[in-house]
């Protein structure tokens, strides 16, 4: 209200002091309230506001818009001078300030959650000085999984034997008499479990009652191999006094020194993406806890019930360009210290009924399983080497043709042919060369682009990688196909991934979809600490899963592309004509009522028939070399006969003394007449001299009669295209012919030039023909057509070309998405395949790390020079 009454002060002001200054009398300045809204108003004295001119009027009238705007700009600029203004009381990198929390958030508790003015300094173990670090300590601790070293007789103290879950954690601590400030934890121990030696011998033993009565099974070896078995223990801790101790990880346990007391790692049994975070603030002595989701959207923060109930049952995530699907798995089984003989019993009864777990289909599935992941590690493995040689190569090759552009250049002479060096000191003898008349008449001229005094002086390819951009090399008609393939592609990767954790007993969590810029993409989450146990084969199987499912959808898209007959042939054919894809807007043919459409079926042209893209070509060429005319009634043909003609640049036109439509056409006919020859010697030039010539006229030495000669002449007629291409086809070789009751029928032929015809196009769909008047270049250039007619009305030829335009970009995005992600370059899937095939190879960790990082970063290197060299390109060309 307040920033609402000073506009409108200011507004009026403008419009008084105005007034002041071009000699109008104010009477006086007011506010007033309307409904709930205040204003303000000015009274100028209308007399002398009358006498004023127009142009003072104009400046009174619109000075307290000019005012305002002047204000809004004013305060603009205050607003981008904020750091400056209050920089003697705020300042900036020292932390962000809690301006507001939501009612509903569960921050919102001012005992243990956040309030307005609280200093953050850190998350977890990140330092927070600036909003970027806000957001990036955020991301951090979503994507990390970090535990806490605690002592372990403390956690074994406080062991849970009940345990049951929630939408988004386990709760252990019902049991204990304590309070909300303790959360329940979740460690892993290693339990010795006894593997029996046995032969299938026992199954049959126990249809025929051959068990001894120590229930040791007949033929099964009296001792067993011992070894470990992982299991998962919840402990209700205190969550304040765990968040103060180390961090640790799968990659870094828990370090024990001389003095201290064994610990061990515990990790918040959370899930679904909730996170205990600690927020150390810069106000507050002790730190503030928080458990939840990290990033809400705003249909979670406003408690829309369907949303919750459809996100908590489903594990569904959602934040800023990214969605997640989480898998809900049942609870994991707690195994009590107090029942390890009935675990053994239940080990040692499972061994034993292991022959009816697993029958021989299931044994059969999962050896096809284990051989299609171990191609997939090969596959990935020639990727990941291929790949970096051949974009190494590309990227020589460019940088190459750079260097090449620096070397002296020379201008091919005109009319004299081009040889490089190297083909001058190999050849033995000039090349001969035939020229014949025509080429002397129309010589030959030598484009003069510059070429290499030391290479072949071709010129550069453009071939490497050509980064796709939406609008400039991307139509946009083609993006939803586009983004939809480069979706499921993306999908089809991670679901690689996920199958192939799955397949080898590493937990996934979930899975997800996310835009990157413009281009969507997805991602698989894989439990780290399941993933870092299995071993480095199964590892390299889950890396290389999506390289090998993206490199088998290409190949699918391949076969589905050249089956493309086979697989439409239910609703499409072939030759029974050809189909009109696209016509260019700039072609006479674009206009949709007189020329062609969309999904046309060419029958014919002119009299030639159509049934496949040969005859098409066919067609064309046959109509452009012949040079027909059709037989109309001679009548008609004089009765329309034009007086008067203009030439044009491809036509001559003829119609306009005629009340005609445009579809009347000049043709033209060639008619003779009679001509008088006059016999004569050379002696009248002669007599003429004399003076020796007759008073009759007739000039000495000449014939007195002559003889009578036809002479051919052109004349025009403006006639009814339509009406004369359906009549009978003539030309030089064959003139119209006359039957016994037909009238007298003349050959008139278009009057065009310059290689423009008149064709006709008979069309399966339609009931006429179209005519078209221009260059027959024009319809092989500017009009695309398919060799695919419908076998129903209801079907569109469109559905041909979006069909193998998704084919198409099926192959070439998941190829690329399969090669690309097989390269050493960081966060792709190659990082991964070589950090796993490091630490298989025996070398120390120093050499690992240092051979990691060379191969990595030279990967790296490689694949954005050749990226921007491909923007370079793009641009220039």
């Amino acid at each position: 209200m307040t920033v609402l009454v000073l506009a409108a002060v200011f507004h009026e002001l403008g419009h008084a002091w105005a007034a002041i200054s071009n000699g109008v009398t104010v009477n006086g300045f007011g506010i007033f309230i309307l409904a709930v809204y205040p204003g303000a108003f000015t009274d100028i004295e209308p007399v002398t506001l009358k006498r004023a001119s127009a142009f003072r009027r104009l400046q009174i009238f619109g000075a307290g818009i000019w005012h305002n705007l002047l204000l809004a700009l004013l305060a603009l600029t205050v607003f981008h001078l904020t750091p400056i203004i209050l920089s003697p009381i705020l300042t900036q990198g020292n932390g962000v300030s809690v301006r507001a929390i939501d009612a509903r958030s569960g921050l919102s508790n001012p005992k243990t959650g956040l309030v307005s003015g609280d200093i953050v300094k850190s998350i977890d173990e990140c330092d927070v000085e600036t909003v970027a670090d806000w957001w990036r300590c955020i991301r951090a601790s979503k994507n990390m999984h970090n535990g806490r070293c605690v002592d372990k007789e403390a956690v074994e103290a406080a062991t849970a034997f009940n345990h049951r879950t929630e939408a988004d954690e386990i709760l252990c601590c019902d049991e204990f008499n304590v309070t909300t400030a303790h959360v329940c934890f979740e460690r892993e121990e290693k339990v010795p479990k006894r593997m029996e030696t046995q032969t299938r011998a026992p199954q049959l033993n126990a249809l025929l009652g051959l068990e001894g009565h120590d229930d040791v099974p007949y033929g099964a070896a009296g001792t067993g191999q011992v070894e470990d078995k992982t299991i998962t223990k919840y402990s209700c801790l205190h969550a304040r006094h765990v968040v103060e101790q180390a961090v640790c990880n799968v990659s870094e346990p828990c370090k024990k020194e001389e003095a201290d007391r064994e610990k061990v790692c515990v990790y918040p049994a959370l899930h679904n993406g909730t996170r205990l975070v600690k927020i150390g603030l810069g106000n507050r002595a002790k730190p503030i806890l928080f458990v939840g989701q990290l990033n809400e959207v705003s249909l979670r923060v406003a408690q829309f019930e369907p949303y919750l109930h459809l996100c908590h049952r489903y594990g569904i995530e959602v934040s800023p360009f990214q969605l997640r699907f989480y898998v809900t798995s049942p609870p994991k089984e707690t195994i009590l210290l107090n029942e390890k003989a009935d675990i053994l019993d239940d080990e040692k009864k499972s061994g034993s009924d292991l022959f009816f777990e697993e029958s021989r289909r299931s044994e059969c599935r999962n050896l096809l399983v284990r051989v299609w992941f171990a191609c997939g590690v090969l596959a990935s493995i020639i990727c990941l080497f291929g790949m970096t040689a051949y974009m190494s190569h590309l990227l020589l090759k460019d940088v190459g043709q750079w260097v090449t552009t620096t070397r002296p250049k020379t201008q091919a002479y005109r009319g004299m042919e081009y040889r490089s060096m190297h083909e001058v000191l190999t050849s033995i003898s000039p090349r001969e060369v035939k020229t014949t008349t025509e080429q002397m008449q129309n010589p030959v001229i030598v484009d003069s682009a510059e070429y290499d005094m030391i290479e072949d002086g071709q010129k550069s390819s453009s071939r490497g990688l050509v980064p796709i951009i939406p609008g400039f090399n991307l139509p946009w008609s083609h993006i939803p196909i586009f983004m939809t393939v480069l979706v499921l592609a993306a999908v089809f990767h991670e679901l690689g991934h996920a199958w192939a954790a799955i397949s080898n007993g590493v937990t996934v969590n979930g899975f997800g979809i996310f835009i990157l810029a413009v281009y969507p993409g997805a991602f698989t989450d894989i439990e780290p600490v399941t993933l870092k146990r299995a071993s480095a084969f199964r590892r390299l199987q889950i890396f290389g899963a999506g390289i090998w499912h993206n490199l088998l959808l290409a190949l699918l898209a391949l076969t589905v592309f050249h089956l493309t007959p086979i697989i439409l042939s239910p609703i499409l054919t072939q030759g029974n004509g050809v189909s009109v894809r696209a016509i260019d807007a700039r072609s006479g043919l674009s206009n949709p009522k007189t020329g062609l459409v969309s999904g046309d079926i060419v029958k014919s042209i002119d009299e030639c028939d159509v049934e496949t893209v040969a005859d098409w070509w066919r067609c064309i060429r046959a109509s452009k070399n012949m040079h027909n005319g059709r037989c109309v009634d001679k009548e008609a043909v004089e009765a329309a006969t034009a007086f008067n003609h203009r030439t044009e640049a491809d036509e001559i036109l003829c119609c306009d003394e005629f009340n005609v439509t445009t579809a009347h056409v000049c043709f033209e006919r060639e008619e003779k007449v009679p001509k008088r020859m006059e016999t004569q010697t050379r002696a009248p030039q002669l007599n003429a001299l004399l003076g020796l010539e007759g008073h009759d006229d007739v000039p000495y030495g000449a014939a007195g009669t002559g003889q009578v000669e036809d002479k051919t002449i052109t004349k025009y007629s403006c006639l009814h295209a339509r009406h004369v291409v359906e009549q009978a086809v003539c030309n030089v070789s064959e003139p119209c012919k006359k039957e016994e009751a037909d009238r007298e029928k003349v050959c008139v032929y278009p009057a065009l030039h310059n290689g423009t015809r008149l064709v006709k196009i008979g069309l399966g769909n339609r009931a006429k023909p179209i005519l078209f008047v221009g260059q027959l270049n024009e319809m092989l250039q500017m009009v695309s057509i398919s060799p695919w007619t419908p076998r129903f009305s209801f079907v569109q030829i469109s559905w041909l070309e979006h069909f193998e335009l998704a084919v198409k970009y099926m192959f070439t995005l998941s190829l690329a998405l399969g090669l690309f992600n097989a390269m050493p370059v960081y966060a792709l899937d190659g990082q991964f395949i070589v950090r796993t095939l490091l630490k298989s190879s025996g070398f120390s960790v120093k050499r690992r790390e240092l051979i990691q990082y060379i191969v990595l970063t030279f990967g790296t290197a490689v694949l954005i020079l050749n990226v921007l060299i491909g923007f370079l390109k793009l641009v220039i060309n």
